[in-house]
């Protein structure tokens, strides 16, 4: 199982069920709303969920195996790692926080160890 030290470990009930992944990208969405997205994703009726989720504050919390799918991304779910940023509910009007963006460097470079995913954006 791939899980990141660097986050709380809260699996949704997704866990363990979904399809194996080789992930070649880490996809970053804003969440539109400051709280953890864990009881979000963990009803019943969502049918989508992430791997990860950044607070405002920096903390981390993994939902899923990384080496899981996650249903986040569309056409992307078979080959990337999800990650839920929380905003003010305006992400389009509020930039992440210097403590989001050492979490998300963190991350991404665990990524890079972990699966190999590239140091670079997406082409």
């Amino acid at each position: 199982m791939a899980r990141w030290p660097g986050a709380r470990w809260r699996p949704l009930p997704e866990q363990g069920t979904q399809r194996r992944i080789k992930p070649t990208q880490l996809v970053l969405h804003s969440a539109v709303g400051r709280g953890s997205v864990w009881g979000y994703f963990a009803k019943g009726s969502v049918v989508v969920e992430s791997t990860f989720w950044i607070g405002l504050d920096g903390r981390a919390e993994q939902y899923m195996d990384s080496a899981e799918k996650a249903e986040a991304q569309a056409l992307g779910n078979p080959r990337a790692i999800s990650v839920e940023t929380a905003d003010n509910g305006h992400p389009d009007e509020f930039p992440w926080t210097a403590a989001q963006i050492e979490t998300l460097a963190q991350l991404a470079a665990w990524c890079h160890r972990e699966h190999g995913i590239p140091l670079r954006l997406c082409p």
